[in-house]
């Protein structure tokens, strides 16, 4: 498929065989990457519509070959979708179809034996499906050519697959690795984090100890030394009291009796 288009009525074909057949004038069947056949071919003529209009319809006008809707000019849009598709098909090897197993084949179409194959659309052809427009320029081999290069295509498809397979074998072991570091680091963290949280448990005990001990001591002395201080104002008091009776006593006695 080459620069496939979509016309405003979503149908879908090569740039080259609309413009051919828009140019031309002839009815024309299929899409992109699709059956690249004149309708008229095989005694199937398909007219265009009542009328007899071909693809390119009344005078100054242009028709889709598939729904027969009309435009007033060639106009179309590049199918970005179908040609990233092509792309990515043909970077994958095609898969080669199978030798024959020595029975000669005969063509519906034509009734000619089928000895060539067109690696271009993947099907075996007659010698005149070989001299047709549709397979004028494609990629032909005979049938015992394509027998030949069999083994050697099925080696390279089977190449293929296996790259892919280490490929993605390699990226599943890397991944079971990341699974298994992931587990490992968490455990390792969980052991660290809980050695780390019982080492700093251990320390507030002891600073808990180391300060209730302080404050027990400071208590104590603070109570000592509070206690010593009321021994001696008890003292002092009792003196201070006795000082004060004996005062007391001279003045009873050194005052004259009235």
């Amino acid at each position: 498929v080459c620069d496939p288009v979509i016309l405003s009525c979503g149908h879908n074909f090569c740039q080259s065989c609309i413009l051919h057949v828009w140019d031309s004038g002839r009815a024309w069947s299929g899409t992109a990457g699709g059956n690249r056949r004149s309708s008229d071919s095989g005694g199937n003529r398909r007219e265009a519509a009542a009328g007899g209009e071909g693809a390119t319809g009344r005078a100054g006008a242009y028709s889709c070959p598939e729904c027969r809707q009309t435009f007033s000019t060639k106009s179309f849009t590049k199918n970005f979708l179908v040609a990233n598709l092509v792309e990515k098909l043909q970077k994958k090897p095609p898969a080669p179809s199978p030798p024959s197993n020595g029975v000669v084949k005969w063509c519906e179409k034509h009734q000619k034996p089928l000895t060539m194959y067109c690696r271009t659309d993947q099907e075996v052809l007659c010698a005149v499906c070989r001299s047709s427009r549709a397979h004028r320029n494609c990629d032909v081999l005979l049938a015992h050519e394509v027998v030949e290069e069999f083994p050697a295509q099925m080696r390279q498809r089977l190449d293929w697959f296996l790259q892919e397979r280490e490929l993605f074998v390699s990226v599943k072991k890397t991944e079971d690795e990341t699974i298994v570091w992931v587990k490992r680091r968490k455990e390792e963290l969980r052991v660290k984090i809980s050695s780390e949280f019982a080492k700093l448990i251990e320390f507030l005990i002891e600073e808990q100890d180391i300060l209730l001990t302080r404050l027990e001591e400071e208590q104590e002395a603070i109570l000592g030394d509070v206690e010593s201080n009321q021994v001696d104002l008890g003292s002092t008091i009792a003196e201070l009291e006795q000082s004060i009776a004996d005062i007391q006593s001279k003045l009873n006695h050194s005052v004259p009796p009235a």
